[in-house]
């Protein structure tokens, strides 16, 4: 392997890294904030918010305060499973590419 393959592999999984957390993020806050608007619009006493089954929030009503808590570890773990989905697909991408400039030659 030389050393600029190693740096484009280095470069293309911290990427990949970044935007799958990224993308987790996104998708939390999105569920988290629609979650909210559907415990206030229907006046619910509970709420579980969950992402691909995995429940990442719950938001209880005590008296007349709301309390929200997240659920930090399956939010952890979305975020992993996300990298891991766009590090392959990355990857796979330019295998593809690598393997047609290859044919083209």
């Amino acid at each position: 392997m030389t050393r600029k393959q190693f740096i484009r592999i280095v470069i293309e999984i911290t990427l990949g890294i970044t935007i799958g957390i990224t993308l987790s993020v996104l998708i939390c806050s999105i569920s988290i904030s629609n979650g909210y608007g559907n415990f206030y619009r229907d006046s619910l006493a509970e709420c579980n918010i969950s992402v691909f089954g995995i429940n990442i929030y719950d938001i209880k009503k005590a008296g007349n305060e709301v309390i929200g808590t997240p659920n930090s570890f399956a939010m952890a773990i979305l975020g992993i499973i996300f990298s891991l989905i766009v590090v392959v697909a990355i990857e796979l991408m330019s295998a593809i590419k690598n393997r047609n400039g290859e044919k083209n030659r």
